[in-house]
């Protein structure tokens, strides 16, 4: 009835409708969460960022849904896996448009910290350990860039006019090395060979306030713990879990 399936992300669905797009969303997820993505992904195409541009949200069978443009292409990491003498200048290029997005303000929104910090709470860690985490936390320095939170090179579309960035859900205000360091850190555990060069490009930039990327690692790692996903035996080999964790 609404189109043809296309694509699946971890909770959503992607249907195609003619030059359309349609992001059905799962039960419970509130409408102010979609609109906070719209709002995202229409400031970074208004800032010159390739994204797909939002026609509307809406609510079908009590569920939300974003209706945006197609976008043909090949995703970037098919387009790494399939062409492996192309992955330096794709990398490079990556690398170069998410800097881009963190020249995006976007005040006044959910700060990235604070999602790290709620997922922290959710941990069975002791009070201390906790505590220790917080405030590594809190002596970092904030931000007002545009941060997507969960770019990776399955969230990009290689299309015949360069790189498209998709699925805003994690969008956020934060500083951009925390945004790089998220990055980061999905190349470790997903495709390691990636994360060395990325981190280098990070480390090479200027301007990062007298802090690097892997600052966040930690609190970040350990974040990710509480999302219950597939690869906490990797984190546990990244950062110092607590024993019952490895």
């Amino acid at each position: 009835m609404y189109g043809t399936v296309i694509g699946r992300g971890a909770h959503s669905l992607i249907l195609a409708n003619g030059d359309r797009a349609q992001k059905i969303y799962p039960a419970g997820t509130t409408m102010a969460q979609v609109m906070t993505e719209a709002e995202a992904q229409q400031t970074a195409r208004k800032h010159g960022v390739p994204v797909p541009h939002v026609y509307d949200v809406k609510c079908i069978e009590n569920r939300p849904m974003m209706v945006m443009e197609r976008v043909v292409g090949l995703p970037l990491d098919e387009a790494m896996r399939d062409h492996p003498d192309l992955v330096p200048a794709l990398l490079s290029e990556f690398c170069r448009l998410q800097q881009f997005i963190h020249q995006v303000p976007f005040s006044g929104h959910r700060l990235f910290s604070s999602r790290v910090r709620d997922q922290i709470q959710l941990l069975p860690l002791d009070d201390g350990k906790r505590q220790g985490l917080l405030r590594s936390l809190d002596e970092l320095p904030e931000g007002n860039a545009l941060c997507h939170g969960d770019l990776h090179p399955k969230n990009m579309i290689l299309t015949d006019n360069g790189l498209v960035v998709l699925d805003w859900a994690g969008a956020s205000t934060g500083h951009p090395l925390a945004d790089a360091c998220q990055t980061y850190l999905l190349f470790l555990l997903h495709a390691p060979q990636l994360a060395d060069p990325y981190k280098s490009f990070w480390d090479h930039q200027p301007g990062n306030d007298g802090h690097e990327l892997s600052d966040w690692l930690t609190p970040l790692a350990f974040a990710r713990r509480a999302l219950n996903r597939s690869d906490e035996g990797s984190l546990a080999s990244l950062v110092d879990m607590p024993p019952e964790w490895k």
